[in-house]
C-alpha cells in the first residue's frame, strides 16, 4: 500500500507543479478581465487610487457590468511586489489560491473519512487527487479573475471550519472565509446560505460530537452570524441600493408565471447535468471549458459507477436483508450532492450562456469530495481486500486521462483559444511600446479602453498617472461634439 500512496502523492505533486508552467502559454494572451484587474492593481500599488481614480476602493470597475473585489485586488497588490506584473506572475496568484484550496480540501475531506476506516489513508488523497485533475478546477486556477478561484477556496475552507467543532474560533473563521467567497462572486449569495442550513442538519446526523451541548451550538452559530453579518455590510448595502446588482440583473432568468419560472428553472438545472457538458466538451465558452474533455475528469466518472455500484448495493440489502445503511454515510452523502446542486443552482437563476462553468464554479469542491467518499466508501464495502486493486485502477485512471488532458490544454488549446483572450491586444502593445505611439494603440483596440492601462505600464513602462493621461485624453478627442 505503501507505492499506491507515494504514487498518489507524487502525481498530486506532479499536477501542482504542472499548474503553475507556462502560464502565459496556455491560456494564450490575456483577457479583458484579466487586464482589467491587473491595471487596477499596478495603480492601486503605485497611487492608492485604482485606474479609474477612486481611491481605496472597496470594488474597482471590470468589464460587462462587474466588478473587480477587494480581496483580491488587495491581495494581488502585495503579490505583485514580489512577482512583479507580467502576465505569468498575475496568474500564478490564481494557481496559488487553488493550490492553498485543495489543502483546505484535505482537511475538509478528514471530517468526512473517518481515519479509523481508512487504515491506509487513502480516501483524502483520492479527493485532491480528484480536484487536482479536475478540468473545471484547473480551467480557472491559470486565470487572473478572482472569482472562479476565491469563491471555491472561501467555500472550501469556510466549510471546513463550520464542520469542525463549535468551538467560537471556529466559527469565526468559518464566517471569514465565507464572507471572501460570498465578495468575491455573486452565485455564492445563494450558494452559502443553502450550505449553511445542509451544514446544521450534516451536524446533527453524522457528527455526534458535535449535535450536543445546545449551548455551545448556539454560541457557535451566534458568532458566526454575527461575525458573518459585520463583515459583508458593505456587500448587504451593495446589493440592495448599489451597483452590485446589475450584471445579474441583465441576466437573470425571467418567466411569465411561477410555473413556467420553475419549469425553466428545471430545465436549467438539467443543462448543468447534461452527459455534453460533464463528460464530453463542458461551457461553450473556451474561456470557460478547454473543450478537451467535460466539466468532470475520467477519475469521476469511475467514481460514478463506484457510486452506482454502493446504491445498488445499499437497496439490495435494503430491499432483501432488511439492513440500513449507516446514518453517517447517508447524511454526508446527501450533504455532498446537495454542496454540488447549490453550486449550479446560481448559474441555473440566469438565462445566458447556458450551462456556464464559471457561474457554477462553486459546484467542482463537492464533485471532488463525492469523488474521493465514493472511492473510500467502495474499499471500506469490501473490507479493504480490494484496496490494492482500487488504488492502482485509480493512479492508472489518473494517468491516462492527465495524459489526454494536460497534452490537449498545452497544445490544441493554447492554438485554439487565442482569439478568448485578446492576443491582438499584446501584439499591438509590444509594437507601441517599440513606437511609443500609445493613443493610436487605444483608439485601434474598441472598448474597454481603461484594461489598456495594463498594457502600457507592463509593455511601455509608463506610470499609473501617465497612462490615466493618455486615456482620458484618448476619450476627450473621441466623444462627440455638441454644437451650441
Amino acid at each position: 500500500m505503501k507505492f499506491i500512496k507515494w504514487a498518489l502523492l507524487f502525481l498530486i505533486f506532479s499536477i501542482g507543479i504542472l499548474r503553475f508552467i507556462g502560464l502565459e502559454k496556455s491560456p494564450p494572451g490575456f483577457h479583458n478581465d484579466e487586464a482589467f484587474a491587473a491595471a487596477h492593481v499596478m495603480c492601486l500599488a503605485q497611487t492608492g487610487h485604482d485606474i479609474d481614480g477612486v481611491k481605496l476602493p472597496l470594488f474597482s470597475q471590470s468589464g460587462a457590468g462587474g466588478l473587480f473585489t477587494p480581496f483580491h485586488m488587495y491581495l494581488a497588490v502585495v503579490w505583485s511586489k514580489f512577482f512583479g506584473t507580467s502576465i505569468a506572475a498575475f496568474r500564478a496568484l490564481s494557481a496559488c489560491v487553488i493550490t492553498f484550496a485543495l489543502l483546505g480540501l484535505f482537511l475538509l475531506a478528514s471530517l468526512f473519512i473517518n481515519r479509523k476506516d481508512d487504515p491506509n489513508g487513502l480516501g483524502q488523497l483520492y479527493v485532491v487527487l480528484a480536484a487536482s485533475l479536475s478540468p473545471w478546477a484547473w480551467q480557472f486556477s491559470r486565470m487572473a479573475c478572482d472569482d472562479p478561484t476565491l469563491l471555491p477556496f472561501g467555500v472550501i475552507w469556510g466549510t471546513y471550519f463550520f464542520l469542525r467543532s463549535n468551538e467560537l474560533l471556529d466559527g469565526v473563521f468559518a464566517a471569514l472565509f465565507y464572507s471572501i467567497a460570498m465578495y468575491s462572486y455573486p452565485p455564492c449569495r445563494v450558494q452559502i446560505p443553502l450550505l449553511v442550513f445542509a451544514m446544521l442538519a450534516l451536524k446533527h446526523f453524522a457528527f455526534e460530537k458535535l449535535s450536543v451541548h445546545s449551548k455551545e451550538k448556539f454560541k457557535h452559530f451566534a458568532l458566526f452570524t454575527s461575525v458573518g453579518v459585520f463583515l459583508c455590510v458593505p456587500l448587504v448595502v451593495g446589493t440592495l441600493a448599489g451597483p452590485l446588482m446589475d450584471r445579474f440583473r441583465g441576466v437573470a432568468l425571467r418567466a411569465n408565471s411561477p410555473f413556467d419560472y420553475t419549469e425553466a428553472l428545471l430545465r436549467n438545472i438539467s443543462k448543468h447535468l447534461s452527459w455534453t457538458f460533464l463528460m464530453v466538451s463542458g461551457d461553450s465558452n473556451l474561456r470557460h471549458s478547454s473543450q478537451i474533455t467535460g466539466e468532470l475528469s475520467y477519475l469521476d466518472a469511475m467514481a460514478i459507477v463506484a457510486g452506482t455500484t454502493l446504491l445498488l448495493f445499499a437497496l439490495y440489502k435494503r430491499i432483501f436483508k432488511h439492513e440500513k445503511a449507516r446514518t453517517r454515510t447517508k447524511a454526508i452523502t446527501l450533504f455532498l450532492l446537495f454542496g454540488f446542486l447549490s453550486g449550479i443552482l446560481p448559474a441555473s437563476l440566469t438565462d445566458e450562456s447556458l450551462p456556464h462553468a464559471l457561474r457554477s464554479v462553486g459546484a467542482w469542491p463537492f464533485i471532488s469530495l463525492i469523488t474521493g467518499f465514493a472511492l473510500f466508501n467502495l474499499s471500506t464495502h469490501f473490507e479493504h481486500r480490494f484496496d490494492k486493486i482500487i488504488g492502482v485502477a485509480v493512479i492508472v485512471i489518473s494517468v491516462i486521462f492527465g495524459s489526454i488532458f494536460f497534452t490537449g490544454y498545452f497544445n490544441k488549446y493554447a492554438k485554439d483559444a487565442p482569439p478568448w483572450y485578446d492576443i491582438g491586444r499584446i501584439e499591438g502593445a509590444q509594437q507601441a511600446a517599440k513606437t511609443n505611439n500609445w493613443e493610436s494603440y487605444i483608439r485601434a483596440s474598441g472598448e474597454d479602453i481603461n484594461a489598456l492601462g495594463y498594457y502600457m505600464m507592463h509593455y511601455g513602462g509608463k506610470s499609473c498617472d501617465e497612462t490615466r493621461e493618455t486615456i482620458t485624453r484618448v476619450k476627450s478627442s473621441t466623444q462627440p461634439s455638441h454644437a451650441p
